[in-house]
């Protein structure tokens, strides 16, 4: 048998979930177990499998971060995780580690707030950019960074503010938009929250999850 990836096996199991709440063409007996609340809900079925195919650990080995070269070329692979596929995980590990190599570098400090931030970590998201001044390329996560932190500490007007600010910084990148839409689905503006995840995966078609966020609102 041939091996399917990922991919594949997400579209296999949309197709399947589709054709489950449809129905079928034809009448058949009555089953109990045909209840509405016996069926299985499809959104949760197709946000497991994104966990599970896209999201979770694959097993790799962590890369090697010994030394300032090294350290700067994961820091790349970071940012391009980020853009791509929304990694956040990745940062989550990797960051620490790069950290005590170059401690003073300002991009993977406002990463790995962006990655604290997001999981509820405000406080030491705050702490791991404390005293830091963006230029350049790291005013965007500067300000993405301020958004995340809003966020958590469900600051409302601020996190939108800075989303906004991020938005204007890089136009083409996902991460703003799948934090505003998040900011939206907070106040119940489900309308707004499914256009801005939406617009994250036209931008970004990897983002796994803005696609489980735009599947779940």
């Amino acid at each position: 048998m041939r091996y399917q990836s990922p991919i594949e096996r997400l579209l296999v199991l949309i197709f399947v979930v589709s054709a489950a709440v449809a129905g079928p063409a034809i009448a058949v007996p009555s089953d109990p177990s045909d209840s509405p609340e016996n069926t299985a809900d499809p959104v949760n079925l197709i946000e497991q499998l994104l966990r599970d195919e896209m999201t979770a650990p694959v097993g790799l080995p962590l890369p090697s971060i010994s030394n300032e070269q090294q350290a700067l070329r994961a820091i790349d692979n970071l940012v391009a995780g980020l853009r791509n596929r929304g990694d956040l995980a990745a940062i989550t590990t990797q960051a620490p580690t790069i950290r005590q190599v170059l401690p003073d570098n300002p991009t993977v400090r406002y990463l790995h707030a962006i990655s604290l931030a997001a999981s509820g970590n405000a406080g030491m998201a705050e702490k791991a950019i404390v005293g830091l001044s963006a230029a350049g390329e790291d005013r965007f996560y500067a300000a993405a960074a301020e958004a995340m932190i809003a966020k958590a500490r469900r600051d409302i007007a601020r996190a939108m503010g800075s989303a906004r600010t991020a938005m204007d910084l890089d136009g083409s990148h996902p991460l703003p938009h799948n934090i505003v839409g998040q900011v939206h689905v907070a106040q119940n503006q489900l309308d707004l929250a499914v256009a801005s995840f939406r617009r994250a995966i036209e931008l970004g078609p990897n983002q796994a999850a803005a696609r489980s966020n735009l599947a779940r609102t």
